[in-house]
C-alpha cells in the first residue's frame, strides 16, 4: 500500500473582485458515499444532452450480490420452514408453532432487507451547465422510479476533480452455508476514489465513487473535468490505468 501524501496540494481559485487565493486539497481517502461500494464498479457516467452529465447507478448494480445473499440465507430459512412443517404435522403446541412462525418471518424479512438495502444508497449526481447546478437525487422508496432532489449547489463551487488512491481493502464474502468449511471467501483489492474538491469550508470535498476499476476512474475524471472546465488533480499511483472493468 502506497503512503498517502500530506495535504500540500493547492488549486488557485481566481475571483474577479478579490486577489487570487488558493484552495488546499486534502489527500486522505474519503469515507465512501455508498457503503456498498466494493471492488465492483456500480456507477456510470452518462451524457444527457449537450450541457448535462449524470453520474448514475449501473443497471442491475444493486443485484450482483443477490446470489451471495441467497446462498448464505436460503439454507437457514428453508431449514426453519422444514422444522415448522414437521412440528405442524406432529401436532405441536401452539406456542412452539408460533415461535417458529415468528422466526421464519423475521429471517425472511432480513433476507429481503439484505437484497434491497443497496438500492437505498443509490444516487444520481447531475451536472447541468445550462442551469449552472450540480443536483444530487435519490429514490425515496425502493420500488418508485421518481427521483427526489436531495440537495444542489452551483457548479462554480466545484474547484477541481480529484482522483485518489484509497489503499487496499478487504472483504469477506459468504458463498455457502454459514460455518461450513470454505463458505467464506476473502477478497483483497486496491480501491480508488473519484472526488470533487469544493470551495466550502463545511464540505471541502464530495466523494462520487469508490471502487477498484482504476481505468474507468481515470477516464471518468478526465471526462468530468473537461465537461466542467476545471482542473483534474490526478493522485493515482503512476503506471495505473488498466484496471479490472466493473
Amino acid at each position: 500500500m502506497a503512503d498517502q501524501q500530506s495535504a500540500t496540494h493547492t488549486i488557485p481559485l481566481p475571483n474577479p473582485q478579490l486577489s487570487t487565493r488558493h484552495v488546499p486539497i486534502d489527500n486522505s481517502p474519503m469515507r465512501q458515499s455508498n457503503p456498498w461500494d466494493a471492488n465492483r464498479r456500480a456507477v456510470e457516467l452518462k451524457q444527457v444532452g449537450v450541457d448535462c452529465l449524470v453520474l448514475e447507478p449501473k443497471k442491475w448494480a444493486a443485484f450482483w450480490h443477490v446470489p451471495l445473499i441467497l446462498a448464505g440465507a436460503v439454507g437457514p430459512v428453508a431449514g426453519l420452514a422444514y422444522i415448522l412443517l414437521e412440528e405442524v404435522q406432529g401436532n405441536a403446541g401452539l406456542i412452539g408453532v408460533l415461535i417458529l412462525v415468528i422466526g421464519l418471518v423475521l429471517m425472511s424479512a432480513l433476507l429481503l432487507l439484505g437484497i434491497l438495502a443497496p438500492r437505498g444508497f443509490h444516487r444520481w449526481v447531475r451536472f447541468d451547465r445550462h442551469n449552472g447546478l450540480m443536483t444530487i437525487c435519490r429514490r425515496p422508496l425502493v420500488f418508485r422510479q421518481v427521483l427526489q432532489v436531495v440537495r444542489s449547489r452551483p457548479l462554480t463551487d466545484i474547484v477541481c476533480v480529484q482522483l485518489l488512491y484509497a489503499g487496499w481493502q478487504s472483504e469477506n464474502v459468504e458463498i455457502g452455508e454459514l460455518g461450513a468449511p470454505g463458505s467464506v471467501v476473502y477478497l483483497n483489492y486496491p480501491s480508488y476514489q473519484l472526488n470533487l474538491v469544493l470551495d466550502d469550508s463545511e464540505e471541502p470535498r464530495l466523494n462520487l465513487s469508490s471502487h477498484a476499476d482504476v481505468k474507468w476512474m481515470r477516464e471518468a475524471g478526465q471526462r468530468l473535468s473537461g465537461f466542467l472546465r476545471i482542473p483534474l488533480v490526478d493522485q493515482l499511483p503512476q503506471g495505473t490505468g488498466c484496471g479490472a472493468s466493473g
